[in-house]
């Protein structure tokens, strides 16, 4: 794809709009992502075959002023599931950001005009992306797509209603089971509707943070061997007290259940927890 200049009202080239195909462009991309996010650490440092995965797929945007890249933007290919179990292309948006000293300049704007114009030429049907902003992506066509909600229960004074189909549950190691947490996501015959599918890159960052992490992850898988329904990967969040706290908390990193008996397995295991 050839780049692209938007001239600005005075007549003379504001920003040239580039494809950053190689690795090392790749690499100048995402720091200026993170820069312009401050709280994502440099972990390409401590393992570029990490940080290489993790890009390789991206199709990545730069806004160049010259030869200063100044903005970023960039999506991977995946697929969404509409009712009936239907795939169709979905652009994966990520790493929006400008550098801190070019930001109020319409340069992300232009951007993501450009990236929506591209993606629609070439076929994808929907693009989608977690704002972390969410004031800012209406007026380029995005909407909200899904609602998130908290609930608060004390297990020292709760039940499950159902029992927990417990005799299908395995507890794996959560660091070196990923071939296996991959291979039960494909294998889902019956995705629910608006299902992502997930690329390597996607899969090569879940390996780091687990890796990486600060504090404890678990796994455990349900299903016979060879034959697993779903998965639940989670970590404990940081306390100083774990040990002594009556407030001790779990996150759920990923949950996969092909049906209703996994699901309920998965998260009965949750709640037993002592």
């Amino acid at each position: 794809m050839p780049s692209l200049s938007i001239v600005s009202s005075s007549g003379s080239p504001s920003l040239d709009i580039r494809s950053l195909n190689g690795n090392e462009d790749r690499r100048k991309a995402f720091a200026v992502f993170r820069q312009a996010l401050l709280g994502i650490g440099d972990f390409g440092r401590t393992n570029p075959e990490t940080e290489t995965r993790f890009l390789a797929e991206g199709q990545s945007l730069g806004g160049f002023e010259g030869d200063i890249l100044r903005g970023v933007v960039n999506g991977y290919d995946s697929s969404i599931t509409l009712p009936g179990g239907r795939h169709v292309r979905h652009l994966a948006v990520t790493h929006v950001g400008v550098s801190p000293d070019a930001t109020r300049r319409g340069i992300a704007r232009q951007l993501i005009v450009e990236q929506l114009r591209r993606a629609r030429a070439e076929g994808y049907v929907v693009a989608g992306l977690r704002a972390s902003e969410t004031g800012i992506y209406g007026r380029y066509g995005y909407g909200i797509a899904s609602w998130s909600v908290r609930h608060e229960l004390d297990l020292t004074h709760a039940q499950l209603v159902a029992a927990t189909p417990r005799e299908e549950l395995r507890i794996v190691d959560a660091r070196d089971s990923f071939p296996l947490f991959r291979q039960i996501a494909d294998s889902d015959l019956t995705p629910r509707a608006t299902t992502l599918s997930r690329w390597d890159g996607w899969w090569a960052m879940q390996e780091f943070r687990t890796a990486h992490g600060t504090t404890p992850h678990h796994a455990v898988v349900f299903g016979s061997e060879g034959n697993e329904r779903g998965y639940l990967r989670f970590h404990i969040e940081s306390s100083d007290n774990w040990f002594t706290s009556s407030q001790r908390t779990v996150i759920v990193d990923d949950l996969i259940a092909h049906d209703d008996e996994a699901w309920r397995g998965l998260i009965g295991h949750l709640f037993t927890q002592d």
